[in-house]
């Protein structure tokens, strides 16, 4: 059984037993990364006990997840092994598993001069606020995560008021070095906690004391328009077939290409309205003649009502996790030896405009970017044989 198939009958047997969304998004999550962890997306009934302790070493050693975000982890899996793929279930007691967390230690007891600030007050406020300042979902269950995780580092949860830039400083040193967190992780998170600060406690906060941690300046991923035919012949599921297409002919976020609705196509103009972008932008993005042939036989076999590619449940899409997963799958059939992922076809139709000429300005409002800076990343990505650049030891023939 591939990993397409395990998909479906997992999502088959939660929902059988009434699971919530957010257990069945953390399920096909868990069914992803331990596929992609052990290179077994082709045959999920080659996963095995020793699999599992080697997912679980690579969280805790790698990763440096927490004890909590194992057990989840732990759970997911063996619904996979026991229900899903009908394998024994070993059961792990690793000593980081049930290790205490800051959670489990006793805090002092508020006083009444915090009374009126209690830690669910501040989540409840912080919640209203986010929603007022226009912030996306994502974005208010990012800042969330963040801003709960930060309190517990603190161990200040009855003492908020009393948070200070030390208190900053030290809980993103701490991802910094120890957990070895990306710089772009870490900047949310410290976005997270400025936000409650500013918005929420009202304590001063000041940039100049913390600052940003520096990002690595990389290159994005493309793909030559080789390797792009071959990604997408390698696909062979019809949905996640057109899916690729659609996000390399338009240049689309996958979770932009998901949420299009069928009323969102524009044929007469050739172009498709993408609502609710990033940053709660709408755009106009290109509809190709190909793309178009394309939606247009996935249509006529799946008759979709709402949504263009929905999902098993009723008016929902179909899962990011599912794009993420067969385009891993198509890129290893056909022995692309490049991190691929949905978005790498979005970095590649920007790069492949920029090199037959098309103007950066015009490439910045197909891809929905607030600043041309965004977009001139992709400078750094053409190919050196679409620039007419040479060596300086291939003028006259090199050496003699």
């Amino acid at each position: 059984m591939n990993y397409e198939d395990t998909k479906i009958a997992m999502v088959k047997e939660m929902q059988e037993r009434n699971f919530g969304k957010d257990t069945q998004k953390k399920g096909l999550i868990t069914l992803n990364q331990i596929c992609r962890h052990c290179e077994k997306y082709h045959d999920t009934n080659l996963l095995d006990s020793s699999d599992a302790r080697s997912f679980f070493d690579f969280l805790h050693n790698i990763k440096k997840s927490n004890p909590c975000t194992i057990n989840n982890y732990r759970n997911a899996l063996k619904f996979i092994y026991t229900v899903v793929l009908k394998k024994e279930w070993d059961n792990f007691s690793f000593p980081y598993i049930n290790r205490a967390t800051i959670k489990d230690i006793e805090l002092p007891k508020s006083t009444d001069l915090h009374n009126h600030m209690t830690y669910e007050k501040v989540m409840h406020k912080m919640v209203i606020e986010m929603e007022l300042h226009g912030l996306a979902t994502g974005t208010q269950s990012s800042y969330l995560r963040a801003a709960r995780n930060f309190i517990a580092f603190t161990g200040k949860r009855d003492f908020l008021l009393s948070l200070t830039v030390e208190d900053v400083k030290g809980y993103m040193h701490h991802h910094l070095k120890i957990l070895l967190q990306a710089p772009q992780t870490i900047n949310i998170k410290r976005s997270a906690i400025k936000f409650l600060y500013v918005n929420v406690l009202d304590i001063h906060w000041d940039d100049n004391k913390i600052s940003h941690v520096k990002k690595h300046k990389t290159v994005p991923v493309v793909l030559s328009m080789d390797e792009v035919a071959r990604l997408i012949h390698a696909i062979d599921n019809v949905t996640y077939k057109t899916i690729a297409i659609l996000m390399y002919s338009a240049g689309l976020r996958v979770s932009e290409a998901i949420k299009l609705k069928i009323s969102d196509i524009d044929s007469k103009n050739m172009q498709l309205l993408i609502t609710d972008g990033k940053r709660n932008k709408d755009r106009y993005a290109l509809l190709s003649e190909k793309c178009l042939q394309a939606l247009r036989t996935y249509y006529k076999l799946h008759k979709p009502s709402n949504y263009l590619f929905e999902g098993q449940r009723f008016n929902l899409t179909i899962s990011k996790e599912s794009v993420q997963g067969s385009i891993s799958v198509a890129a290893m059939k056909c022995c692309i030896n490049k991190k691929v992922t949905p978005h790498t076809l979005r970095h590649t139709f920007a790069t492949h405009l920029l090199e037959v000429d098309t103007n950066l300005y015009y490439i910045k409002q197909l891809l929905g970017h607030s600043s041309l800076r965004s977009s001139a990343k992709y400078l750094h990505t053409i190919s050196f044989s679409n620039m007419n650049v040479k060596s300086p030891l291939d003028f006259n023939d090199g050496f003699q």
